[in-house]
């Protein structure tokens, strides 16, 4: 992929719906996700060891052009980076997008309900320091919620690892509520959580309702010196995907 072609590549993707959008009405069921999927989605903590296959350099460098996610300023509460979308009816324009259809036709195949004319995966990259952290929060509709009030998650969230690089994803067994500003004390207790150690190729799935992070506090200690240990020092220089 040539230089031009690199710093064109982002134009190729479309963003993820947000002021302009067409405005659809959504339902929520009885477990607070979108109405309409009745049954085949496995809501349940998933790993699959060596899931990747293909061009991983090719993937890496798409990765590396898209990312885009900022620090948070002081006066914000959320990072200023921008997410992708790709709908389940439409073809994917570069090879980190191919990726983010495959998954979402993998784990939406036995689904019964789905409408895939309003479906997709939205999709973004991480390419940071081994030593970051990636703050707990809910993946959710960033937009609605300033505006209406009201979270509204995914169905599945995921985490693919094109490295071996990097602090865990722990995930919690904790819901948002769906009216955004109400205390996380009312969720009740975590009585299930995960924890998914970067391995290139490997990818993850949990309910897309789910907290999660990527604290650098877990990242492994030499057992002698409780200091972090020589592997992660030499892969201190190298970076997450």
């Amino acid at each position: 992929m040539s230089n031009s072609e690199d710093s064109d590549i982002r134009n190729s993707f479309s963003e993820s719906p947000g002021m302009n959008a067409q405005q659809i009405e959504i339902v929520l069921d009885a477990e607070g996700r979108p109405r309409g999927v009745t049954e085949g989605i496995n809501y349940d903590f998933q790993v699959y060891q060596k899931a990747v296959k293909g061009n991983l350099e090719l993937l890496r460098h798409d990765c590396e052009q898209v990312f885009n996610v900022r620090a948070v300023r002081g006066d914000e509460e959320y990072s200023s980076g921008e997410t992708y979308f790709i709908g389940a009816k439409e073809q994917p324009a570069a090879e980190v997008e191919r990726l983010a259809k495959l998954i979402f036709d993998f784990h939406a195949r036995n689904s019964i309900g789905v409408d895939l004319n309003k479906s997709g995966a939205e999709w973004w990259t991480q390419v940071i320091d081994a030593d970051d952290d990636i703050g707990a929060h809910f993946d959710r509709d960033y937009t609605l919620e300033e505006d209406e009030g009201v979270n509204i998650h995914p169905h599945l969230g995921t985490v693919t690892y094109l490295s071996d690089t990097g602090a865990p994803t722990f995930v919690l067994e904790l819901k948002a509520p769906t009216i955004s500003g109400q205390d996380l004390c009312g969720a009740g207790f975590v009585e299930k959580a995960i924890v998914s150690f970067p391995k290139e190729g490997n990818h993850l799935c949990f309910d897309g309702r789910f907290l999660h992070c990527a604290p650098a506090d877990l990242l492994p200690l030499d057992e002698e010196t409780g200091q972090p240990d020589e592997s992660r020092k030499r892969k201190s220089e190298s970076k997450r995907i």
